[in-house]
């Protein structure tokens, strides 16, 4: 299970590395599951609760265990995550951008799938993303081959980032909405 967890948050990781590009699908921009109908929340603890108040399984999923202002959600094979990452985390922060710039700088360096300039989508009070590859090409060893999917979000002028990957489009669409609930209250 640690195997599964450590490959997971390193694909998120990767996704924000800059790359030449790979050659996935890209999924043009659809309503982001009701994030745009909620004020996205902006300080750590808003986070941690919403966070903290989501559902203990998605999709057949049970949460793995408990984070701060991340979540894990399976048991075996490539685990299904939502986070957060502030503006002033390490890597966000040595490049001096914003948490919109940072999402947009992750649709622009997918290292998860090629994401053209029209599906880095600003609707109302948030700029997002959908991606969509092929875990093989990232060279991920065979047991953890499919699709995996990414949704990256932030406020324009919030100081988070947030994101969720999963291995199915209709699991993204669930914990998105979740979290979207969640904050919700």
């Amino acid at each position: 299970m640690r195997r599964a967890l450590v490959l997971s948050v390193l694909l998120f990781v990767l996704s924000g590395c800059e790359s030449t590009g790979a050659g996935g699908a890209t999924l043009s921009p659809t309503a982001p599951f009701g994030l745009t109908e909620v004020d996205m929340p902006n300080t750590e603890a808003d986070i941690v609760a919403a966070i903290q108040s989501m559902p203990p399984v998605i999709a057949g999923r049970r949460r793995a265990g408990p984070g701060a202002i991340s979540a894990s959600y399976g048991e075996e094979g490539i685990m299904w995550h939502i986070g957060a990452l502030p503006e002033n985390d390490p890597v966000v922060a040595m490049r001096g951008m914003s948490a919109a710039e940072w999402v947009a700088h992750q649709a622009e360096h997918r290292e998860l799938g090629e994401v053209r300039e029209s599906d880095l989508a600003l609707d109302g009070e948030l700029v997002w993303f959908v991606s969509e590859d092929f875990l093989e090409n990232l060279g991920a060893p065979p047991e953890y081959s499919g699709t995996i999917y990414v949704m990256a979000w932030a406020h324009p002028h919030g100081s988070w980032s947030f994101y969720v990957q999963t291995t199915t489009m209709e699991g993204l669409r669930e914990m998105v909405q979740d979290f979207a609930l969640a904050v919700a209250g």
